[in-house]
């Protein structure tokens, strides 16, 4: 088993740590913000979205053994593992004959271990923990006269949004967009997506990250059957906030992808407004940059986990494409 505190220093998109007889348990919200979500029907916030591990080493294996908790109304996870940026397997709950994988489904938790061949050599290591469910590390071992040495980028990019940007219904958390964007951009992601979500004001408080680069901002879809005004508010009151706490960082505020209420006008109106306000909203302010989302990912059904509103590890591909090409212009 790796030393604990050299654990820590491999850790990344964690805002605190909490270690006990179960092992360790990685929190991407800090405890104010947890504190905001209390009470909520389910404790999203607590799953592991945006968390991973990055390590050079020497070892050959490595053995992998968590304890995964459900959080969220998704059931199937996986663990990620990537040597020298290629995936060589995952710690999951599924089978590949179990693809496209089903929104219900018959999916267990609890203790679960691998090992995986990393092969002679020095290497970098990574491994993406779920978005969907709560894994708490138990064991992380590899050879025992091998080394590990942190992979740390310098600068973070806190990530705000709803069900899409945390990764449902990715079945590998590796396909989120947005941990294939923070590592194109080398800056460690902190995310803060919950499923469901709206902008939310409230979340945003006087704890300030450190060493913060950029923000990405993707609410809105959730708002098209609220109130409007009650969302122009909100939207305007987050964003306020937020250039407030971080004025010197590149806010990258993105509308809305295509969902299935886009089929009818009214839904297609309806998100064009929510998109007039969000790129309005962020003309306000000099750190914020308008990203138009509509066409992240083309409205074909085959893209759409739900056929409707999430994509699926494809749909993702899109989206993260046209999200890299849009932050880079």
């Amino acid at each position: 088993m790796i030393d604990t505190n050299k654990i820590k220093a491999c850790l990344q998109g964690a805002e605190y740590v909490i270690q006990d007889g179960n092992g360790l348990e990685f929190h991407r919200f800090t405890k104010t913000e947890e504190a905001y979500y209390e009470g909520c029907d389910l404790p999203r916030h607590l799953s592991t979205s945006g968390i991973k591990l990055a390590f050079v080493t020497d070892s050959t294996t490595l053995r992998l053994k968590v304890n995964v908790e459900f959080v969220t109304p998704t059931r199937y996870f996986s663990h990620d593992v990537f040597c020298n940026k290629r995936y060589i397997g995952s710690l999951r709950n599924f089978e590949d004959s179990d693809l496209p994988l089903p929104l219900e489904g018959d999916y267990t938790s609890g203790e679960f271990e691998g090992c995986f061949n990393l092969g002679e050599g020095e290497k970098e290591v990574v491994i993406y923990f779920p978005w969907s469910v709560k894994s708490v590390l138990k064991e992380l071992c590899l050879d025992g006269a091998a080394f590990i040495k942190p992979m740390k980028p310098n600068a973070k990019m806190l990530v705000y949004g709803d069900s899409i940007t945390y990764g449902a219904s990715a079945a590998y958390p590796s396909s989120r967009p947005y941990a294939k964007l923070a590592e194109h951009l080398d800056v460690e992601e902190i995310c803060k997506g919950i499923g469901g979500e709206i902008f939310c004001p409230g979340l945003i408080g006087t704890d300030k990250e450190s060493d913060v680069k950029y923000v990405t901002v993707a609410y809105g879809t959730n708002e098209i059957d609220r109130d409007f005004d009650d969302f122009k508010l909100r939207c305007e009151r987050f964003y306020e906030k937020l250039s407030d706490l971080y004025p010197a960082a590149t806010v990258f505020a993105i509308s809305p992808i295509w969902r299935g209420e886009c089929e009818t006008a009214e839904g297609l109106e309806r998100i064009g407004k929510i998109e007039e306000v969000i790129s309005s909203t962020a003309k306000k302010h000099k750190n914020a940059k308008f990203i138009y989302g509509f066409d992240f990912v083309p409205n074909y059904g085959k893209l759409f986990a739900d056929r409707t509103v999430h994509p699926n590890d494809e749909g993702f591909e899109y989206y993260y494409n046209n999200l890299k090409n849009k932050t880079e212009k």
